[in-house]
């Protein structure tokens, strides 16, 4: 009987959040996770549901059958829904060394009942079951992004429905973003307007990044034709992205020149590099080859390394010290998470907030000239 009132109780809060997201008329996404926890790590449990209740806003969180939980996300359309929830795994890895295998992600349709939105959450989290890659399913009632189906013909069917894109061109990290139509998609090339003033922007860099309301992901693309007379852009090589700079939260800057950099574990310096890219939480450090053979040879997720830099300004260099955990290794360069004390903190806002201020006057510099050239 208690699972049967459970269940009706589950039933009657998704149907509530449905009629209010409706009547609302805001986006509401249900994302279906499994967590399995030991019995004897209660004080565990308790802290990871109420970091997750946290995480999302405090919205509900239902405890549904064989040890998996639904998450609501309210206001929060699919494509944001499945980047709080990539965040949200890897929040739970670091913090509580807890590892999420499984979770399946919807968006709430106007004609959906509370049967086909459950159907739906139940499909997709069956076909984690049967993958050994994956760890987030999702799609909505009109696509479904987990199907046989090409992407040519996917991206063909929603740009069809909604022709209206978020387009990303970077300068040097500072994101130019312009909201544009889709005028022509044919044999995977992709055929948008530009803002005549824009059109050099994007000689500099080789690909742009495609928001869309009804897409999870980031798209990248290559640039592959700009017509200067008719101002247009042909793109080519579309690619679903799990990460991209569309997504960060911090201001990233690249230094006006490149910034040396030493790091070390346990007072053993094991290399020197030059940091390429920078925000308050976060450095990009390149440096040669060979120097990351022996990184890549240990299990670095849990090894704290020491960073020092030098920042430069007006009067004088600031030397910087952190600690800094590896994200991501590409190459000869390394990504690293840091996490700078306050003293430190101000300091590299500081010099970021320095550093934007010169690209901002580079970029509109740049504009003006694209501007009375047109």
């Amino acid at each position: 009987m208690d699972c049967k009132l459970s269940q009706l109780a589950n039933e009657a809060i998704i149907e509530s959040q449905m009629v209010f997201a409706k009547e609302h008329q805001i986006p509401l996404c249900i994302a279906r996770m499994e967590y399995n926890f030991s019995d004897d790590d209660e004080e565990k449990y308790k802290d990871v549901i109420a970091f997750i209740h946290a995480f999302i806003d405090y919205n509900p969180i239902l405890l549904d059958r064989d040890n998996t939980y639904l998450l609501f996300f309210k206001d929060i359309r699919i494509h944001t829904a499945v980047k709080m929830i990539k965040k949200l795994i890897f929040s739970l890895k670091i913090k509580y060394t807890t590892q999420i295998k499984r979770i399946a992600v919807t968006s709430v349709d106007f004609e959906d009942t509370l049967f086909s939105l459950l159907e739906r959450l139940d499909r997709y989290f069956l076909m984690l079951k049967t993958s050994k890659n994956e760890t987030i399913f999702y799609g909505t009632k009109d696509f479904d992004f987990v199907a046989q189906k090409s992407k040519f013909d996917l991206l063909s069917s929603i740009f069809i429905k909604d022709p209206h894109i978020k387009l990303y061109n970077f300068f040097k990290n500072i994101p130019l973003i312009e909201e544009v139509i889709i005028h022509e998609y044919k044999d995977d090339l992709l055929k948008i307007k530009i803002d005549p003033s824009k059109l050099s922007f994007y000689k500099i860099e080789k690909s742009v990044y495609i928001e869309h309301n009804l897409l999870p992901d980031i798209i990248k693309t290559d640039i592959f034709k700009i017509d200067f007379t008719n101002s247009t852009i042909m793109l080519y090589n579309l690619e679903f992205l799990d990460s991209s700079p569309v997504d960060r939260e911090d201001i990233r800057v690249k230094p006006h020149k490149a910034l040396p950099a030493k790091v070390s574990y346990a007072e053993y310096l094991l290399f020197e590099g030059m940091v390429i890219d920078l925000s308050v939480n976060s450095l990009l450090i390149a440096t040669q080859l060979a120097k990351l053979e022996k990184i890549n040879s240990q299990n670095i997720d849990n090894m704290e390394f020491d960073i020092k830099l030098h920042l430069p300004f007006a009067n004088r260099d600031n030397i910087i010290s952190t600690k800094g955990k590896i994200y991501k290794i590409l190459g000869n360069q390394v990504v690293f998470n840091i996490t700078p004390n306050p003293v430190q903190k101000s300091k590299l806002s500081s010099y970021i907030s320095t550093r934007q201020h010169q690209l901002i006057t580079e970029l509109e510099n740049e504009m003006r000239k694209n501007y009375e050239f047109s």
